[in-house]
């Protein structure tokens, strides 16, 4: 399957006051368009006439816009037993998902949605969610499972005490318990991990990551199986931080355990890019890039791209490694053909003056092109604590600099300047976005952060800066003005280290504003 492109950056993001709260979308091309997707007071799609919008939780947003959102309504009928739901921007407008009180699909009469998990969706709009239950029968061993929608509407996928899966489809063996969050690719299929009871189940093996489709689920890898790439009897100990990409393959890391596993080679990456789960790279393997005898001494979990690019950060150790030489962390990449060193602290810091150097650098983003999104630390002449901080992208031709702490604040006076720079994010097209501090003339608590990003063109924007006012009523006669009081770029899911299923899009929380109303005629 042809990776899905997009061709503009959609973000999300929630405004709030006193009493009201908004629910917006902006589509991020030359110039920036929301559009506002809910407000609290507004109807409730399908909902009796005096039911309302209350609340919104962070929204989570699909590569090509669509959202998801978990919230709570008030008004007639409306009690503590029913006051939540999920809704989605679906192809016809506002649909509900699932609202708590609600039979719980595939499961016994008398069977309620009882609470939610914050909810996944894909860029065909599908969700995703984890729900918990009460009613007839359901106690502690079954309360918790996760529904999917598919062509039709929503099926259970998988729910506490069904049988799990081993290897293939339909293959009962123990009992499912302590259900995660799961994650959604664009073919419908989610990824989940679970612990497991039942014979035969102890500490060394009741672990595992399940992919489930309409009608069933079936193991990817479980605590104690052998870990490919590896000498016979090394298993699999504590694996986890599972990554799903959009064509639905995944990658984690696990640590290991059996002979010859020592403090100095029990972590790995392992992914299925390939078609089979392969071993990408193991703490003690050569770092390539680097001196003779430098080793991988810390491998940390991965990102996944929908190309296939599985990128990690990992810490060095071997001759000459040692923290005054500024030399032991780096960012490391494999795109099928073996791992490559991106980016390694030590290195010319690309766009600075010389003898300026890349220092401790954070967690990649990757899209599926392999470029590489990143911030590091710098080091070198000159550096001051508020020129330290930079953000890359790498790409085939190297090291591009995006923005540096010190650097003018775009968009806003030209005395102002970017004080600090963190959630570095890239899309499929390229385009970057970063959350940071402002500092200068004028800047205090009430609009000293914002959220930037290169539009198309590549040219740096601000997205929203505490302290800004924007019009939430659609009303060409009316104004409805709020004053962002916080904005922070947040993740969906583990999925590509970002927010989106392929890490096309973010949502932005912009929370707790000031708001006034006048006529459009004053």
């Amino acid at each position: 399957m042809t990776p899905h492109r997009k061709t503009a950056l959609n973000l999300a993001f929630i405004v709030s006051a006193a009493a009201p709260l908004t629910l917006f979308s902006t589509n991020v091309t030359a110039a920036l368009n929301y559009t506002k997707v809910v407000a609290t007071y507004d109807p409730v799609p399908g909902a009796p006439a005096g039911v309302l919008f209350d609340k919104f939780d962070l929204p989570v947003i699909a590569d090509d816009g669509k959202l998801a959102f978990l919230g709570t309504v008030q008004g007639a009928g409306v009690t503590s037993t029913n006051t939540t739901g999920i809704w989605t921007t679906g192809f016809s407008g506002l649909d509900l998902v699932a609202r708590q009180g609600d039979a719980a699909v595939g499961t016994d009469p008398g069977v309620t949605y009882e609470s939610f998990g914050t909810p996944v969706v894909n860029r065909f709009g599908r969700t995703s969610f984890l729900a918990g239950l009460t009613g007839t029968g359901v106690d502690s061993s079954n309360d918790i499972g996760i529904w999917t929608e598919v062509t039709g509407g929503l099926v259970k996928s998988v729910r506490e005490g069904d049988f799990a899966a081993w290897g293939e489809p339909n293959i009962s063996h123990d009992n499912l318990r302590y259900i995660s969050n799961p994650q959604i690719s664009d073919t419908g299929h989610i990824v989940f991990s679970s612990t497991v009871s039942g014979a035969g189940v102890g500490e060394l093996n009741n672990t595992g990551s399940w992919r489930a489709g309409q009608n069933s689920h079936w193991l990817l890898y479980r605590e104690g199986d052998q870990a490919p790439g590896t000498d016979p009897g090394v298993n699999f100990l504590f694996p986890g931080n599972l990554v799903l990409n959009d064509v639905n393959k995944i990658a984690f890391h696990s640590a290991l355990i059996g002979p010859g596993v020592t403090a100095d080679n029990r972590d790995g990456i392992w992914s299925d890019v390939s078609g089979v789960l392969d071993l990408i790279v193991r703490e003690g393997d050569a770092a390539p890039g680097t001196e003779t005898d430098v080793i991988f001494d810390n491998v940390t979990w991965p990102m996944l791209s929908d190309g296939g690019h599985v990128a990690f950060r990992a810490s060095l150790s071997g001759p000459g490694i040692d923290f005054f030489n500024n030399n032991g962390d780096g960012i490391w990449m494999d795109s099928g053909n073996g791992v490559e060193l991106i980016a390694r602290s030590s290195d010319p810091a690309v766009g600075t003056a010389p003898g300026i150097e890349l220092g401790f650098p954070s967690f990649p983003s990757v899209n599926s092109s392999g470029h590489v999104a990143f911030v590091s630390e710098l080091d070198g002449p000159g550096v001051l604590l508020s020129t330290d901080d930079a953000f890359w992208v790498h790409k085939e031709g190297g090291l591009t600099l995006v923005a540096r702490e010190g650097d003018q604040a775009p968009g806003g006076d030209p005395d102002l300047f970017i004080d600090s720079i963190s959630n570095p994010l890239i899309s499929e097209t390229g385009q970057v976005a970063f959350r940071g501090f402002v500092s200068g003339p004028g800047v205090d608590t009430t609009n000293d952060r914002a959220v930037w990003m290169t539009n198309p063109a590549g040219e740096l924007v601000q997205v929203v800066r505490k302290g800004d006012v924007i019009d939430l009523n659609d009303d060409p006669l009316l104004y409805d003005f709020r004053t962002i009081e916080n904005c922070n770029p947040s993740q969906q899911s583990p999925q590509d280290g970002m927010t989106s299923n392929d890490g096309e899009g973010w949502p932005v929380k912009w929370a707790r504003m000031d708001w006034c109303r006048k006529s459009k005629a004053d």
